[in-house]
């Protein structure tokens, strides 16, 4: 599956509660400059946790996507986890990065 492709349906899907979680929980993220990195790292985590790190289909991808959609607070709390963990190695890489 083409990854470009793959982001388009994520952000589809997601994008607005990614948006939203960002705002609400105040993470210290710039979504204009750095959206699309977050939407990545999501993308390739959905990857390894929900396909083993196995490439989907499309359609086994956006099939994926709609039915957790269906569980919402569940969805919520997995985006929530992976955008602090997004926020977290961002924080370290630019504490590494001045260190230098």
């Amino acid at each position: 599956m083409d990854e470009d492709i793959a982001l388009e349906i994520l952000n589809k899907h997601f994008g607005d509660l990614i948006e939203r979680i960002v705002e609400k929980f105040e993470y210290y993220i710039d979504l204009d400059e750095e959206y699309e990195e977050l939407l990545e790292y999501i993308y390739s985590r959905i990857i390894k946790i929900w396909f083993k790190g196995k490439q989907p289909t499309i359609t086994e991808f956006e099939k994926k996507l709609r039915e957790a959609k269906k569980h919402k607070i569940k969805l919520i709390i997995l985006l929530s986890y992976l955008i602090s963990r997004y926020e977290k190695k961002r924080s370290i890489a630019t504490l590494l990065s001045e260190r230098k």
